[in-house]
């Protein structure tokens, strides 16, 4: 599933509040702050939505819990 332009944005504001140092000195591998592309990822027998965050220079991924970062303060 595709988030929506608003939860694409909820999810930046997640990360820039949450997660300040993936902002101000990129990937946490490569260094890199070309930006982080993001997608839903569901893992079969796990209860927990996750969302899947990749570098887009080196590839590296990042998981984080879906349902608490969509929920999370606008």
């Amino acid at each position: 599933m595709a988030y929506t332009d608003q939860q694409r944005q909820q999810i930046a504001q997640y990360i820039a509040q949450r997660v300040p140092r993936l902002t101000k000195d990129g990937c946490p591998l490569c260094g890199s702050t070309a930006g982080y592309g993001v997608e839903q990822l569901t893992v079969p027998d796990l209860a927990v939505s996750l969302l899947a965050v990749a570098c887009r220079n080196c590839g590296h991924v990042m998981l984080f819990n879906e349902l608490q970062v969509l929920a999370s303060p606008k």
